[in-house]
């Protein structure tokens, strides 16, 4: 009899405030992680990962899952015997449940030399792809 005047007293209390009625809500249901892709699109680039004599477009794309509009701040640098150098930087806005798919064009390097391509999104999320110049 008691736990039934506490389970309607705790009911009321839900009822009469919403924020703990949200607080409840989301305490007893599951909750989508909120998160972003980024994937390099092109899976024959990745596989061989060799820049010709010509240059070479090499695709990305990002996805937003965090629940609500968000704004990146895009980076793209390549990354040789130490030095790295800007290719592109822009800002890139995508509402919930969006796809943008971006390419940055890579030149040829010293034949024989390696590179490394790095595209950031910001927060700390970004991917790698290691070049080899043919």
């Amino acid at each position: 009899m008691v736990a039934l005047l506490l389970l309607g007293n705790v009911a009321a209390l839900v009822r009469t405030w919403p924020s703990l009625r949200r607080q409840v809500l989301m305490s007893v249901s599951e909750q989508p992680t909120p998160f972003t892709e980024l994937y390099f699109s092109d899976p024959v680039a990745i596989a061989s990962g060799v820049v010709g004599r010509a240059p070479q477009s090499i695709g990305y794309t990002v996805v937003n899952h965090t629940g609500a509009y968000r704004n990146y701040e895009v980076t793209v640098s390549l990354v040789s015997a130490g030095v790295t150098r800007l290719l592109t930087q822009s800002s890139l806005g995508l509402a919930e449940g969006v796809a943008a798919q971006r390419s940055v064009v890579v030149r040829p390097g010293v034949p024989g030399s390696t590179a490394m391509l790095e595209v950031s999104i910001g927060s700390g999320e970004e991917i790698h792809l290691l070049l080899r110049f043919a």
